[in-house]
């Protein structure tokens, strides 16, 4: 299944215009009253800015995450949608400005330590949470109200903020995920809600053990069944850890693993063999 993941989310918005800096990576976690990001009404230049058709050298982890990113863009290739394309740049442009962060951050600092902050404001986590510099405007989207047009992706567009990107007053900044409670919807197949019905009795709790095929985690999930009408029914898969590992993702590619048996001797009448091209 491809669902859809709806967390508690607060988008922070900037009180004034000016060029956002940050002083953490996207998907780090961060105290209340934790420097965020800066405001300043000019680009700020640092010695570390990255430039166009500059070399950068990334760490594995940001080539694996690139690597990633990569490969979903090309299971999901469409030629008729142009964006796909778009967001796949836009989130390596992301990676790759994310990279400086560290030595950003250090300078801000001494920004701030040397007293240069003339029309330099600085935004403060109102809360604890992770910090993602993405917003979709799906923040606000409530279990419920999600239907096949969000699963199909129709109209999804995603906008990274990164180091001297300008904004106005009340332009998005970042995004805060407070809580590590989580769900990702997906819709059943009739044949689907009928078994996991036959399964549970129908006051009792249904579970599943759901598998993520990016990196193949598997973890265990409360299912909840919301059912539209005839043939129209919705699985919310709640979990309560593991959110960080999917922080920056709206979508995901999952299995619902039904019965999973190991150990069993399997006959060699059972074994077969297909030709494939």
């Amino acid at each position: 299944f491809s669902g859809i993941v709806i967390r508690q989310e607060t988008v922070v918005r900037a009180d004034s215009d000016g060029y956002v800096n940050y002083f953490t990576e996207s998907g780090e976690k961060a105290a209340v009253g934790a420097n965020i990001c800066t405001l300043s009404p000019e680009k700020l230049e640092t010695p570390e800015e990255v430039q166009e058709n500059q070399e950068v050298s990334l760490t594995a982890e940001e080539w694996n995450n690139i690597a990633l990113k990569a490969q979903a863009f090309n299971e999901s290739y469409d030629s008729q949608n142009f964006k796909t394309a778009q967001n796949l740049k836009t989130e390596v442009s992301a990676i790759i400005q994310n990279n400086t962060a560290q030595n950003r951050a250090t300078q801000l600092n001494t920004l701030l330590e040397n007293g240069q902050t003339e029309g330099l404001s600085v935004c403060q986590a109102p809360d604890d949470g992770v910090i993602e510099y993405g917003i979709d405007g799906y923040e606000d989207l409530k279990l419920k109200d999600v239907d096949e047009s969000y699963l199909s992706k129709e109209d999804y567009t995603r906008t990274e903020y990164t180091n001297n990107t300008e904004v106005k007053a009340g332009d998005p900044l970042y995004k805060l995920i407070t809580s590590e409670e989580w769900t990702v919807v997906i819709k059943l197949t009739p044949e689907l809600e009928k078994q996991y019905n036959e399964m549970y009795d129908a006051d009792k709790q249904k579970y599943a053990q759901v598998k993520f095929t990016e990196d193949n985690q598997t973890l265990r999930a409360k299912l909840d069944i919301y059912n539209r009408g005839k043939d129209d029914a919705y699985g919310f898969l709640t979990f309560t850890s593991s959110m960080i590992r999917y922080a920056d993702e709206r979508f995901v590619d999952i299995e619902l693993i039904l019965e999973d048996e190991s150990g069993l001797k399997i006959p060699k009448t059972s074994l077969t063999s297909k030709e494939f091209y």
